[in-house]
């Protein structure tokens, strides 16, 4: 009698300790995640590393560059906002650094707060691996107004551009598309 109680419980007792929990994760091995990293890299150089970009990308770039120009806009007004704390007025230049070509200063001055923002020129392919446009952008230079107390509209224009430029990923690094800003007219 005693031998229809302990297999039934040994059985169930191997179960139980050999089931796997809830709480283990699974530890991917090598190959797999190696297999899944390229598979990544793929999809990313297919996306974002294509010698041509399609009528798609162009439009979504052309999208990128306006909200760039939207964020220029608020981190000038954070460097120049002397309530905010410094360290903040410095991360907001230098994000201002990042979003032109390398080595063009902006010349958008501090005080354009833009009202408006369209793209006047649609991407030209301009070289191999970098395609121009422009942006139209309206706005009201502070403290100037009209004799009846209106506020100014100006409009101006800003470039930017799409290029390829080197991007790490993991140990290596691959050619992708990315905006940048330019100079303003």
């Amino acid at each position: 009698m005693k031998r229809f109680f302990y297999v039934p419980a040994l059985i169930l007792l191997y179960l139980l300790t050999t089931a796997k929990s809830c709480n283990d994760r699974e530890q991917p091995d090598g190959a797999h995640e190696e297999a899944r990293l390229t598979i990544i890299k793929d999809s990313i150089r297919s996306t974002f590393a294509a010698e041509t970009l399609s009528v798609a990308s162009l439009h979504a770039f052309e999208d990128a560059a306006v909200n760039k120009f939207s964020d220029l806009c608020d981190y000038q007004a954070i460097v120049h906002d002397t309530s905010v704390a410094l360290p903040f007025r410095e991360k907001a230049q230098e994000m201002i650094r990042g979003i032109f070509i390398s080595g063009q200063a902006s010349a958008v001055p501090s005080w354009h707060a833009a009202d408006s923002i369209w793209v006047q020129q649609p991407l030209q392919r301009t070289g191999n691996s970098i395609y121009s446009g422009k942006l139209g952008y309206t706005f009201n230079p502070k403290g100037q107004s009209t004799p009846n107390n209106q506020s100014r509209v100006t409009k101006d224009s800003i470039d930017f551009s799409v290029i390829k430029r080197e991007k790490i990923f993991g140990t290596g690094s691959l050619l992708i598309w990315d905006v940048f800003l330019g100079k303003a007219e």
